[in-house]
């Protein structure tokens, strides 16, 4: 059983309500977590997070039709950290699959769009406090202060998060993903030319975890209760 197909049964039953015909393609009903055999659902869909990366995004909308909340909501959380831009300005996965229109739920594609960009400017909003009011020298040494910064603008200027003019880019131009953005701000590691490793360290940007962990969810609280119906639905 190919993701084509059962995708294409998802969209089917969830739009027109044919449950009479999910019922006679999957009489042994697969989707349901607590039958014993579950036939292609179990043999198709992503059994733990760690395959996640390569699932393909289809997969929501067959959590969505046929009640899987738990899966619909870890995937979802997933794609708004792990989604990257492409050249056309469409979300893209880690393994490059561009999510098409209509491979989602209702308005989960514009969400996923927006607690990306807001994440993404939470992450820049700490690189700029940085630059528009630099830590002085615990020990008042004017150099330490100047290499710090230099080597601070140098390192976000190897990643992309500075222009040639030293100004930091703004959320619009970031195309990398909530994750790698993260991952670079935390691999940031400054110079100085004094050696004072307490003045490096506060150049170093820890609250990265925190800020990815506080966005909010792209799920809405409408998905989720289409969801349970669903699941009221398949599983009775």
């Amino acid at each position: 059983m190919y993701i084509e197909d059962i995708f294409n049964l998802a969209v089917l039953s969830d739009k027109y309500d044919v449950l009479s015909l999910v019922q006679f393609a999957y009489p042994m009903k697969p989707w349901n977590a607590n039958q014993e055999h579950r036939g292609a659902w179990a043999l198709s869909r992503p059994s733990s997070s760690s395959l996640l990366k390569r699932s393909d995004p289809r997969w929501l909308y067959v959590a969505y039709a046929f009640g899987h909340e738990a899966d619909f909501v870890e995937q979802a959380n997933y794609l708004a950290r792990s989604v990257s831009i492409d050249a056309e300005g469409q979300l893209m996965t880690e393994s490059g699959q561009v999510i098409e229109e209509g491979w989602l739920p209702d308005d989960l594609l514009e969400r996923i769009f927006e607690v990306r960009h807001e994440t993404i400017t939470a992450l820049l909003a700490k690189v700029g406090a940085l630059l528009e009011n630099p830590p002085v020298c615990q020990h008042e040494e004017p150099s330490c202060r100047t290499s710090l910064i230099g080597s601070f603008t140098a390192e976000l200027r190897g990643v992309l998060l500075v222009r040639s003019n030293f100004t930091l880019v703004t959320p619009d131009d970031i195309d990398m993903s909530v994750e790698r953005l993260a991952r670079h701000l935390r691999s940031i590691r400054v110079l100085n030319s004094s050696g004072h490793n307490e003045c490096k360290r506060r150049f170093h940007i820890v609250e990265t975890h925190e800020i990815v962990a506080a966005r909010r969810s792209p799920v809405t609280h409408a998905h989720l209760t289409h969801i349970r119906h669903q699941a009221s639905r398949y599983n009775a």
